[in-house]
């Protein structure tokens, strides 16, 4: 089974993204005392096909979506949890069991297994239905475009990404692809969010 992680952003932000090479943990002090916590984090989700009740949701994640390779999980520490978790991770990293399905430390010789992690995403999205509200994983260490980005999704029509995001992207060498309309509606549901993926 083909299993993504994804992190959006939005026009503001892409450009500094793409420009430095790396998603970045850094967030100014004032949002990180609006956020409850001590911790720069990434946000980010799963993404794999057929999730109970996947058809209503159409993942927005922002105007474009870094997909990244599942290895991440394997070299990079993480956290994964329910949403909003990260209020509940302590300054030396120990965290609430109830709240966090796994945690791992990075550089594992095998992939973490994410059975636990899917389970929980499954319960949820049979009772919620919201995939955004499903679950949360979570990085605090810079991510490398070039080492972990399969793919960058642009929610639009392809004229209209700005030409700076056009010659960054190239100069990165990372495919853009568009996540766009059908029959003037915007595509729902994840199945077909996995099928632009891997178009």
């Amino acid at each position: 089974m083909s299993e993504y992680i994804v992190h959006g952003t939005s026009h503001n932000n892409v450009e500094s993204i793409l420009s430095d090479g790396y998603i970045r943990t850094d967030i100014d002090e004032k949002h990180l005392s609006l956020l409850n916590t001590c911790y720069n984090f990434i946000f980010t989700q799963l993404v794999y096909r057929d999730i109970p009740n996947e058809k209503y949701n159409n993942p927005s994640y922002g105007q474009y979506v870094f997909i990244l390779d599942k290895r991440i999980l394997k070299d990079l520490p993480f956290y994964a949890g329910q949403i909003a978790c990260f209020e509940n991770i302590k300054p030396d990293g120990s965290y609430d069991k109830d709240s966090i399905y796994i945690y791992r430390k990075g550089k594992l010789k095998r992939m973490s297994r994410l059975t636990k992690l899917k389970n929980e995403i499954e319960d949820s999205m049979k009772k919620d239905m919201i995939f955004e509200h499903s679950h949360e994983i979570l990085f605090n260490k810079n991510i490398l475009l070039k080492k972990y980005c399969i793919t960058i999704i642009y929610k639009g029509n392809y004229e209209n990404i700005p030409k700076n995001v056009v010659i960054l992207v190239n100069k990165l060498k990372i495919p853009i692809k568009i996540y766009g309309k059908y029959n003037n509606k915007w595509f729902i549901g994840i199945n077909r969010f996995v099928d632009v993926i891997e178009s």
